[in-house]
């Protein structure tokens, strides 16, 4: 993950430096002093500088896709786990349940025979 990390870092640096790189060669005369650029860039490298800014908002939006992707692949691995975590609890649970069940059940029963006796005597 470190790795794509700092390749996010560097293509940022690499846009912003692609964009900053666009401004200044694009820059047009101020109308109001009628001072005159000093330097003019041919309209070829414009092209350049702006298929550079593209290609790095390209590698960008990839980079992003593969952090998300990473992100969504770890957290189903967390959601996988904390299911599996809550499953064996409730097993246990229902195992607990069960095992009382079966008391309450066992008790109900002796009682049941015990009143048997009784009622056959009284109805004697």
């Amino acid at each position: 993950m470190g790795t794509i990390l700092q390749r996010l870092d560097a293509e940022i640096v690499t846009f912003t430096d692609s964009f900053a790189n666009l401004v200044k060669a694009s820059r047009i005369d101020n109308l109001a002093t009628n001072k005159p650029q000093a330097t003019r860039v041919p309209g070829d490298l414009l092209e350049v500088l702006a298929e550079k800014l593209v290609l790095s908002g390209q590698l960008l939006i990839s980079m992003l896709e593969e952090l998300k992707r990473n992100a969504a692949l770890s957290n189903f691995a967390a959601l996988n786990s904390n299911i599996a975590q809550h499953d064996v609890a409730y097993r246990e649970k229902a195992a607990q349940l069960h095992a009382e069940l079966a008391v309450l059940q066992q008790q109900l029963m002796d009682q049941q025979a015990r009143a048997e006796p009784d009622n056959k005597e009284s109805a004697e």
